[in-house]
């Protein structure tokens, strides 16, 4: 077996500790039901509990669901952007890693089978948030199963993306800090500030967004940014007229 799928297991066997006989059937029951709420339950619950909660101010919020889809996604990247530096932040178990990185394996591969490892758990996660998202389009835009299915895949494509990015960085940093002492007091300094630079552009997002209520034409600069990539195939396929012009604009420069 390859040394990442060993790792890999240890991941998930970590994760479900207090369920070592059962893992597979806990698996099996615990997606079933995530499959029925994401597909079914989840989507329709505002129609079943509530049915005219949105309905009746769909003039109102149907042109603000373009705005509101790219700052969540976008809040989104950015957290999942920043978990793997502040989980080597917080981890105490450098010492733990020395002696990985001793042994024959490969520092990609621990990457590789920490992350591969994670997938199915944050799988879980889009599937118990997703369908709470798809729950308040589908009062202002019929959606069907297929459409629910692509927006889940745009949710844990984005998530994966901004995980892999910050596990890169993380990656690299973890590596130069089990070089020496004096590594690891120049790595700490760095997540510090690089954690200070990334509150700095969670307010400047937060400040575009405001602004660009009135401007439109700002997002064509920000199209670049990887959360706008999965907003614009969302909305696309839930209703193009929500894209509005900015993306022609954007192509006929």
């Amino acid at each position: 077996m390859s040394r990442w799928k060993i790792i890999a297991k240890k991941e998930i066997m970590q994760h479900t500790y207090f369920i070592r006989k059962n893992r597979l059937l806990y698996f099996i029951l615990i997606y079933t039901l995530l499959i029925f709420w994401a597909f079914y339950l989840g989507p329709n619950l505002l129609d079943i509990v509530m049915p005219e909660l949105l309905k009746d101010y769909t003039d109102i919020l149907k042109p603000l669901i373009s705005s509101l889809l790219e700052y969540f996604l976008t809040i989104i990247f950015l957290a999942y952007l920043m978990y793997p530096l502040y989980n080597l932040f917080r981890r105490s178990e450098l010492k733990y890693e020395e002696r990985i990185l001793a042994t024959p394996i490969k520092h990609g591969d621990i990457f590789l089978g920490e992350f591969v490892g994670q997938i199915p758990f944050y799988l879980i996660g889009v599937f118990i948030i997703g369908p709470l998202i798809t729950a308040g389009l589908h009062q202002l835009i019929e959606l069907t199963v297929l459409l629910y299915l692509v927006i889940y895949i745009c949710f844990f494509s984005l998530m994966l993306f901004g995980l892999i990015v910050g596990g890169i960085i993380a990656n690299r940093i973890e590596h130069f800090m089990v070089k020496s002492e004096k590594a690891q007091e120049w790595g700490k300094s760095f997540l510090i500030t690089l954690a200070v630079l990334m509150i700095f552009i969670y307010y400047f997002f937060h400040i575009i967004f405001s602004y660009m209520v009135n401007n439109p034409e700002i997002k064509n600069w920000l199209m670049f940014f990887p959360s706008f990539w999965f907003s614009n195939i969302i909305l696309y396929i839930i209703d193009p007229v929500q894209l509005n012009t900015y993306l022609l604009s954007f192509f006929s420069f």
